[in-house]
């Protein structure tokens, strides 16, 4: 059978809070959705457009581009600001986003958020700073050596 899907490549993104002091700091990754491998994120103590935008230009630079590529994430409005969909354009994906109040179209990056959160996150970090080791530390454990069902008991990177 032949696939129809008519992108080379598909990432999706969204963001979740983190406590740093028992105030809400900011995580933004993008996974590709091929092999689960979280390949761009940012922490930040603001929820703006450029929290997502620096996690997707990361990402970039991790990829090789492709005529063909698509960026999926919820309706958020910074997903939607002009400084993300700018973004998107000079990178040449094409952005989709979730149907209103439809969790599920998400759900690569919501379970890399409850993974993160129910077996390594903290409840509340010292600093901003430990709160981005600690993030960087599940990162690499995540894409190296997390096994993964989804990829049948393997990790992202073998």
């Amino acid at each position: 059978m032949v696939c129809c899907f008519p992108f080379d490549a598909s990432f999706c993104g969204d963001t979740t809070y983190v406590k740093v002091n028992g105030v809400c700091c900011y995580l933004a990754i993008v996974i590709n959705l091929r092999n689960r491998q979280l390949i761009g994120w940012k922490m930040s103590r603001h929820h703006d457009a450029q929290l997502v935008v620096d996690a997707l230009n990361q990402a970039m630079l991790r990829v090789k581009p492709t005529t063909t590529m698509l960026f999926h994430s919820d309706q958020g409005s910074i997903y939607g600001s002009k400084l993300f969909t700018e973004c998107v354009q000079k990178h040449g994906l094409v952005q989709s986003m979730s149907r209103r109040g439809n969790c599920w179209d998400n759900a690569p990056t919501d379970r890399w958020f409850r993974s993160f959160k129910y077996e390594w996150m903290l409840e509340n970090y010292p600093s901003f700073e430990s709160s981005v080791s600690d993030v960087k530390e599940y990162i690499m454990y995540y894409n190296y050596a997390r096994p993964h069902q989804y990829l049948d008991g393997f990790t992202p990177i073998i």
